[in-house]
């Protein structure tokens, strides 16, 4: 930034005057580049130890955010915390004299010769700012370039906490979600939504919107991949991870998340609609704000959840927002459909996307522990161990190494596969099998071998004395010999034995059943006879062939 003497050179002539005046300089016969070279003199030859000190304490606390944040800060941000400098002719500063009764801290800066503003370039374009001169600003007893630090409200006594059941699985339910697609053909048009309900029942957590992160994640690590608008598997990427360590593994899932421009935290908080009007928010500056704070935080403190965006209103209340822009982002409220445009609504947007952030990826990932007061139900947190060396490091800490844990292949064909099982083996017995639901979140993964389930393996180029190999390998002990043999006879002649659901009609006499069997409408929906007044129907067609025999003049019991 320029420094003092162009400063102040840059003033209008009555402004000049007014700050030279405050000073003791009389610019009577001196020109505007005189008096601003003699002011500037006398400013920075000042005891600023005690001209400080002597600042109002609104004003001292202008200056120290100023210098922290390097000298120079938006201009519409730092009006909106400190009071904005109104624009007087040189009639009206004459008689108005606004150096005697400032309208703000700003205003008492500005006419001490301490406040200036320009226009600088930024990311944004060209802004206006205020700034400290640097010259200046070496003089002032007030720490630099550090940010605001954020004062959130423990919680006393931690005892108080009902700690809610830990975010777990993360890992667990990537591996299930490989399998998924490497069994299955997936559609990725943008017009469609990625599988979520038939899902659920197999994952370790069945929240929608974790698995709505968790799709992205795996994009954005480049273990998934759209081809031709279907959803594929990248095969070396996917086998490195699923082979890697537990802690190499959620490095990845965590790090795709933290720059992730695909998945927009902003834009998945419920309570919001983000209209697309052209306006753009970067989805990373939030996310490098709460995993500072992380590293802040002791992770055997709780915190209440509340005072997070109440601290960060305070120190940083532009964190996401560098521009200022309050007015140019049309978000509305999901409910009311109410416009929550201007500064006035930041908690309901800033706010809410920090409670969003902490409740919801912060706690999806492991980052953080969730709780609640047993008094008033608020919410409170907790850094986690592992989250808060991720947020200083970078990377997850490493966990002890595993022991190697058997699967369990049974002669009833199902396959038991404990928790501790490492993802690799998981994912091979997940792609050869038919799946049964999750019971809980540590439960065991339960699998089943069919002759579906084989095809669907033999249609990836994977022969069934390959996966039984790899089945022997992993297995606890020899493969029950009834399994072996099942597998060995559905790879000779395909599937010997059908279950499915039916429907069974029944009929009071053989007249009855040779006026349906008479029946062109009724005729084709019935299936193979069970004796002479019995056959099956397909489920599917139950309501064509109740109808068709209405239209013989004959009324169906149902007993569905």
């Amino acid at each position: 930034m320029r420094d003092l003497r162009l400063s102040l050179a840059q003033h209008e002539t009555a402004t000049l005057r007014a700050i030279a005046e405050g000073w003791g300089v009389n610019p009577a016969g001196l020109s505007s580049r005189l008096t601003a070279e003699r002011l500037a003199d006398i400013i920075l030859s000042a005891d600023w130890s005690a001209e400080y000190r002597d600042l109002p304490a609104a004003e001292q606390g202008a200056l120290a955010e100023l210098a922290a944040a390097g000298g120079y800060a938006l201009a519409g941000t730092f009006f909106r915390r400190h009071g904005s400098i109104r624009a007087f002719g040189p009639s009206r500063l004459a008689r108005e004299q606004p150096w005697n009764k400032p309208q703000g801290a700003s205003e008492g800066l500005w006419y001490r010769g301490v406040l200036f503003s320009a226009f600088q370039q930024t990311e944004l374009g060209s802004q206006q700012v205020v700034y400290v001169p640097d010259d200046l600003r070496a003089l002032l007893p007030v720490p630099g370039d550090k940010q605001p630090r954020l004062e959130l409200v423990p919680v006393q006594d931690t005892r108080a906490v009902v700690r809610r059941p830990a975010a777990v699985g993360l890992v667990d339910d990537c591996c299930t979600l490989l399998a998924y697609v490497q069994r299955s053909t997936i559609s990725a048009h943008a017009q469609t939504a990625l599988p979520t309900e038939e899902l659920l029942p197999f994952l370790r957590c069945k929240e929608r919107a974790r698995l709505e992160l968790i799709w992205t994640l795996l994009l954005e690590a480049g273990l998934l991949e759209i081809q031709s608008d279907f959803l594929c598997m990248v095969r070396d990427p996917a086998h490195k991870w699923l082979t890697a360590s537990l802690s190499e593994q959620t490095t990845t899932l965590v790090q795709a998340w933290s720059r992730s421009r695909d998945w927009n935290d902003l834009r998945h908080i419920p309570e919001l609609v983000c209209e697309p009007t052209g306006w753009e928010n970067d989805p990373v500056l939030p996310r490098q704000l709460v995993l500072r704070l992380l590293v802040d935080l002791a992770p055997e403190s709780w915190w209440l959840l509340k005072s997070l965006p109440a601290a960060v209103k305070v120190a940083q209340p532009d964190f996401q927002r560098t521009g200022g822009e309050y007015d140019a982002w049309y978000i509305s409220d999901s409910k009311t459909g109410e416009y929550l445009i201007g500064y006035h609504h930041w908690d309901r947007v800033e706010g809410a996307l920090l409670n969003f952030l902490v409740t919801g990826p912060l706690h999806w990932l492991g980052l953080v522990e969730l709780g609640e007061m047993t008094q008033g139900g608020d919410p409170a947190f907790r850094p986690t161990p592992a989250g808060r060396t991720y947020a200083r490091t970078g990377a997850w800490p490493q966990s002890p190494v595993p022991v190697r844990v058997s699967i369990q292949v049974n002669a009833d064909a199902t396959i038991a596969v404990p928790a501790a099982v490492d993802r690799f083996t998981r994912f091979f017995v997940a792609r050869m099998t038919d799946w049964e639901p999750l019971a809980g979140a540590g439960a065991t993964f339960r699998y089943r071998v069919t002759p579906r389930s084989l095809e669907r393996l033999r249609e990836s180029d994977t022969e069934p004395d390959q996966a039984m190999a790899f089945l022997a390998s992993r297995n606890g002990r020899p493969l029950p010999r009834s399994f072996r043999d099942a597998v060995s006879a559905w790879a000779r002649t395909g599937a010997q034995v059908q279950l499915g659901r039916l429907t069974v009609l029944q009929v009071r006499d053989d007249a009855t059943m040779a006026k349906l069997q008479a029946s062109p409408k009724v005729q084709p929906l019935l299936g193979e006879a069970l004796g002479p007044r019995s056959a099956v129907v397909r489920t599917a067609d139950w309501r064509r062939l109740v109808g068709a025999i209405a239209e013989l003049g004959l009324l169906t019991d149902l007993q569905l």
